[in-house]
């Protein structure tokens, strides 16, 4: 899978050019904040090799990492259609909350959101979510999400932001290495690979269910009570009730 990364850091007025990208600046940093953008790396390996010798190079200048700054990995979706971004999507929130898990330090950060606790309304949603072709529908969702859409669009990614700046090659690798899998496996796969627990999956299938529906009022009225968008699923759910609904039964 082709990938790009973007690596925020700040209090870097001279910045040193490190081969394979480009230094663009920043408009939400402050401080001579700058980013570095890949260009097209070829396979996880490439991208791994390409962030290890750049934190390397930034950390030796002393770069300024906080948490204004953010890792952002591009995954290309260019020449794929809906039914393949819909099925990434669904695996993808299957293993969020383990995958966020991994990340607590951007807990709470307002640059990267859950999707499943994401603030905006179902409407919203729905509308999005139903047209994944890279049209003007890519507008009605902030791209402060931990899984940012907006990209397919202009460049046929996905933009994975929750990794904090100063992420260790072994985090980056690690995060790296699930978007990779998920985006080729099986969703049995995934939940036998990471141990994800059933309530996430139901969860995911269930947010998905009505993020996708077209007229399903009564899905919108299920997640709208028991999800509680954009809070956290409340306790009294169970893994029954989700169940019942995704059959329904």
């Amino acid at each position: 899978m082709k990938l790009g990364i973007e690596v925020e850091v700040e209090n870097l007025p001279d910045p040193v050019p490190y081969p394979n990208s480009v230094i663009k600046p920043d408009g939400s940093l402050r401080n001579n904040g700058i980013e570095y953008v890949s260009t097209v790396l070829d396979n996880e390996l490439t991208a791994k090799q390409w962030y290890s010798g750049l934190l390397d190079q930034l950390n030796a200048a002393k770069a300024d990492f906080n948490k204004r700054c953010g890792v952002h990995i591009h995954m290309n979706f260019r020449g794929t259609n809906k039914g393949v971004r819909q099925a990434f999507l669904l695996k993808y929130l299957v293993v969020e909350r383990h995958l966020l898990s991994l990340i607590p330090q951007r807990r709470g950060s307002n640059f990267c959101l859950p999707l499943l606790d994401y603030d905006g309304d179902l409407d919203n949603f729905r509308k999005y979510f139903s047209d994944l072709e890279g049209t003007r529908s890519c507008h009605y969702m902030s791209k402060y999400s931990a899984l940012n859409l907006k990209p397919l669009m202009t460049l046929g990614t996905m933009e994975f932001r929750a990794l904090p700046s100063l992420s260790t090659p072994e985090l980056f690798n690690q995060v790296l290495d699930i978007l990779v899998f998920i985006r080729k496996k099986t969703i049995n796969q995934i939940i036998a690979k990471y141990n994800i627990p059933m309530r996430d999956v139901l969860e995911a299938k269930a947010f998905m269910r009505v993020i996708t529906a077209q007229r399903d009022t009564s899905s919108m009225e299920f997640l709208d009570s028991h999800f509680k968008v954009p809070k956290r699923p409340v306790s009294g759910i169970t893994e029954e009730d989700l169940l019942r609904y995704l059959t329904g039964n």
